[in-house]
């Protein structure tokens, strides 16, 4: 769970040409996290491991390190670096409507085979390691969402709320010693002795049968039970859908139309407005714009 009130304004790194790297047999890269950890790790490269293990990927504007320690990184097979250029990054921001600083180059980064032994030593699990295998457009998926919980958290904090951004690995239920539910991810907002939990979800695919998939597989972890000790919550969280096509919405809204006596309440918004300061979701149960967060 990364504390999102310790995540400051991220310094714009500036990334030059990709440095070379060092292959790595797994053995190696676990022993290099040791060595490391029992050196003693800054609280700046803790923050970041921390960060990334939660967010899984992340553009250079959000790493919050400078260019120079970010190539150091990369070099210590700390960090990974997508193999996209600037202008590749820009066209398909822009397709999706993400801000980036035009006067500055790009880059995605994700934990490199270090970085992942050293956020699993700090943290008790296994962040992925798939990312880099993933074409762009997946990858996006995943920023496009950070995006929106970066800017939820902003808000968040903005009216006194202390934000936690649990990825998805973390809050994955578990069942007989395995991941039965895993969430995109999960949000908790926390002031005073008041809580409040969100699940998020992202759906960039225009099928409708993926759409029926993740209702039935919030109303499954919903039925489970399992997050009533898992997650410590005394009702299951909201859903907060984000989507690119507006049609992905109507089908939500079709779906859910017949739903009486479910356990999860679903609200959505296309990427586009989630990403405005607009507080009113869409819920797809009474067919009502609410402001489901405390601001």
């Amino acid at each position: 769970m990364f504390d999102l009130s310790a995540y400051t304004k991220p310094t714009h790194p500036v990334p030059s040409r990709h440095p070379s790297v060092t292959p790595m047999t797994p053995a190696q890269a676990k022993s290099t996290a040791a060595a490391l950890l029992q050196s003693g790790l800054s609280n700046a490269l803790a923050n970041m491991l921390d960060f990334l293990a939660t967010c899984d990927v992340c553009i250079s504007t959000h790493l919050n390190v400078a260019g120079r320690t970010a190539r150091k990184y990369l070099k210590q097979r700390i960090l990974d670096r997508f193999p996209y250029t600037t202008p590749d990054l820009q066209e398909i921001f822009d397709t999706y409507g993400l801000p980036y600083p035009p006067e500055e180059r790009l880059a995605i980064y994700t934990l490199g085979p270090v970085g992942i032994h050293l956020a699993k030593m700090r943290l008790g699990y296994q962040p992925s390691a798939l990312f880099l295998a993933l074409p762009l457009e997946q990858v996006m998926r995943r920023l496009a969402l950070n995006e929106v919980i970066l800017r939820l958290a902003n808000k968040a904090v903005e009216s006194g709320w202390v934000s936690y951004w649990v990825g998805s690995q973390r809050a994955a239920l578990q069942k007989d010693g395995k991941p039965f539910f895993v969430p995109d991810a999960m949000l908790r907002l926390r002031k005073e002795t008041q809580e409040r939990v969100y699940l998020l979800a992202y759906q960039d695919t225009e099928r409708p049968q993926h759409t029926v998939n993740i209702i039935r597989t919030h109303e499954a972890a919903a039925y489970s039970r399992l997050w009533y000790e898992q997650w410590e919550v005394d009702t299951f969280p909201p859903v907060v859908l984000i989507y690119r096509k507006s049609i992905v919405g109507r089908w939500y809204a079709d779906s859910l139309q017949n739903t009486s006596g479910t356990q999860v309440a679903f609200y959505g918004r296309s990427l586009e407005n989630a990403l405005k300061p607009v507080p009113d979701w869409y819920n797809f149960h009474t067919k009502a714009k609410e402001n489901i967060f405390p601001w």
